[in-house]
């Protein structure tokens, strides 16, 4: 190599180093990550395995020191931690990751009241999407940045994956089905919702949708347990809950008017001597889980569509009377 073409190579290394100190220096550190309105961090979102995802979310459902207790209303306090749930569940939802989905679905009644209140209202519209018309999305409105085909494919996934895990623990499918009564919303509280819902389930396993099965066998699940028939489950697979559904259906057109709400442990009997026309109620659970302590928020907190329509307004809330029927039910038909 000679004299001059040494200096060249030193002037090109020279120029190259100044090029990647001066790009190195414009990137932010992990430390500068923008945070959004509830606070998280964006870049510690970004996590490695779906494992971290649960454990980010189970943290978020520390319960209330004494301290904090003194200092925030109920609603307040949950208000800021399903806020932060609603950011990782979003970035869930965007990045259609259903792997962490699933995961943290799994976690479900592993790590106490608190934790299971962010993993099924902290996305209610994957995690528990009981909603009025007790159909599944339609799929031509997008919802947060994807389509409303994508959004509709991570709601069956969830449902899916409820249904594995509630259909080998019944005990996590009465607590599921508690949540789900706690939230009125979902109409299970009325005998004409009750009997609505059930029509409209198996409309939906009848009409052999493959990419809506786990919807409708995901409602056939709290439905029967709301009646105390999941006997009827006894050795089945996921695959084969639409049948045993089918099943329970003609039990229940046959005894529906006999049924009774059982006050005592929230689940209708069909213990009526004599048919009745009559609307009937079953008692709302005051707290959302039997093992929950101290005071519990209101219905305000519920992310109702999954992730950006979180009620704020926690001044005007109404506490809800656990032992009558609530404004919620509005055309329930009971």
């Amino acid at each position: 190599m000679t004299r001059t073409d040494y200096s060249i190579s030193k002037v090109c290394t020279f120029i190259i180093l100044i090029f990647v100190v001066g790009c190195s220096s414009e990137q932010p550190t992990s430390s500068q990550g923008d945070e959004s309105e509830s606070g998280v961090d964006e870049s510690k979102i970004t996590l490695q395995t779906e494992s971290e995802i649960v454990q980010q979310l189970i943290e978020i459902a520390t319960p209330p020191t004494a301290e904090e207790a003194e200092q925030f209303a109920a609603d307040e306090f949950w208000l800021v931690r399903m806020n932060k749930a609603e950011d990782i569940f979003g970035k869930l939802t965007r990045d259609q990751n259903e792997a962490a989905l699933c995961e943290a679905i799994s976690a479900f009644g592993e790590y106490g009241p608190y934790a299971d209140f962010i993993l099924v209202y902290g996305a209610s519209g994957i995690n528990m999407p009981l909603h009025r018309d007790f159909r599944i999305i339609p799929i031509t409105k997008d919802k947060h940045g994807i389509s409303g085909q994508e959004y509709a494919n991570l709601q069956v996934s969830a449902c899916r994956c409820f249904v594995e895990r509630l259909l080998e623990n019944p005990d996590l499918l009465s607590r599921y089905y508690r949540a789900a009564l706690w939230n009125e919303y979902t109409r299970l509280v009325g005998s004409g919702g009750l009997r609505n819902w059930a029509n409209e389930t198996e409309r939906g396993l009848k009409a052999g949708d493959p990419d809506e099965y786990w919807w409708y066998a995901r409602n056939a699940l709290v439905l029967m347990e709301a009646t105390r028939k999941t006997s009827m489950l006894e050795d089945a697979t996921p695959d084969d809950v639409g049948d045993r559904y089918l099943d329970w259906m003609n039990w229940f057109t046959e005894r529906f008017d006999y049924l009774d709400p059982n006050p005592g442990d929230l689940h209708w009997d069909d213990s009526l001597l004599n048919k009745s026309n009559e609307f009937r109620w079953i008692k709302v659970p005051s707290q959302p889980f039997p093992d929950w302590e101290g005071q519990s928020p209101s219905r305000n907190v519920i992310l109702w569509d999954g992730i950006s329509t979180i009620r704020t307004n926690v001044n005007d809330t109404k506490k809800t009377d656990s032992s009558s029927p609530t404004e919620g039910v509005e055309g329930d038909g009971g």
